[in-house]
């Protein structure tokens, strides 16, 4: 830092110091909300449930938990990504099925986390970190972001990206 100081103007390491201390205080509050949603993760039977499910950490655990969707009224997995808007739009005429992009209705922030975490497992796959038929034992909504995920990784994905979004 000393040298920094050196190296710098004055009023530019004050505008500088100014920001990393801001920087620091905003980790140091993320933190402490982590620590919040861990413990708050670890006192909820249905949070510590579904972070056994590859993909699914604490963080998106406690969001779906705390998002309190009664499972009682999804009969199949589809309709859980229906619900959160992963299942693709169709758009049929004619007799032909043609389904477009996802619909996006549902909560939009739940969607985000599992699709990262989809996408890590998709990842891990790929790199062989993890048994191809363990696919086989996902729960049943990561096959539905799976069913959304692989063709468009086939369609329009690349190697560093699965889903072929930019990064």
């Amino acid at each position: 830092m000393h040298k920094l100081q050196d190296d710098l103007p004055s009023h530019a390491y004050t505008a500088l110091f100014s920001i990393i201390e801001q920087l620091e205080k905003l980790a140091e509050e993320i933190e402490r909300f982590e620590k919040q949603i861990l413990a708050w993760h670890r006192s909820d039977d249905t949070s510590r449930r579904l972070a056994t499910i590859p993909g699914i950490g604490p963080i998106t655990a406690s969001a779906i938990a705390a998002t309190d969707p009664d499972p009682g009224q999804f009969r199949t997995g589809r309709q859980f990504g229906t619900w959160l808007g992963l299942t693709p739009r169709p758009n049929s005429s004619g007799g032909k099925d043609r389904f477009g992009g996802i619909s996006k209705q549902g909560d939009g922030y739940l969607r985000r986390l599992l699709v990262v975490g989809a996408t890590a497992i998709v990842r891990r796959v790929a790199k062989r970190e993890i048994r191809l038929a363990y696919g086989m034992l996902l729960p049943t909504f990561l096959i539905v972001l799976s069913i959304v995920l692989f063709p468009l990784a086939a369609k329009f994905g690349s190697a560093s990206s699965p889903l072929g979004l930019a990064t």
